[in-house]
């Protein structure tokens, strides 16, 4: 699935916001759940068949779509910044489209 869009401006009203750029990467730790993510037991054992990671490609984060290789997922990651004023509105329709495409699939999770 690809990012729909280029580099847009802040949201109206919001001011100081950083543009929204899908293929910025940022810096930055998910923590408890990053390590969710990465027990593929778990997660098969879960049903789990999509995965939507807002930290992909950050320092320190190393599930992408290589790492779940081999298990039946479907990745879907976002390039984002780790930091309040980045604005992420330009990600909610391309990963409310994923996550739709996720509930459709028979026995999606």
């Amino acid at each position: 699935m690809a990012l729909a869009g280029a580099s847009r401006p802040a949201l109206p009203g919001v001011r100081g916001k950083k543009p929204c750029t899908p293929g910025s990467a940022g810096v930055g730790e998910n923590g408890v759940r990053a390590l969710s993510a990465m027990d593929k037991d778990k997660l098969h054992s879960l049903g789990i068949t999509h995965i939507l990671n807002a930290a992909h490609h950050t320092k320190g984060v190393s599930t992408d779509a290589q790492y779940y290789k081999g298990l039946p997922i479907t990745y879907f990651g976002l390039k984002t910044l780790d930091e309040r004023t980045f604005d992420m509105s330009c990600f909610f329709g391309p990963a409310s489209k994923f996550i739709d495409m996720g509930l459709r699939t028979p026995g999606g999770k």
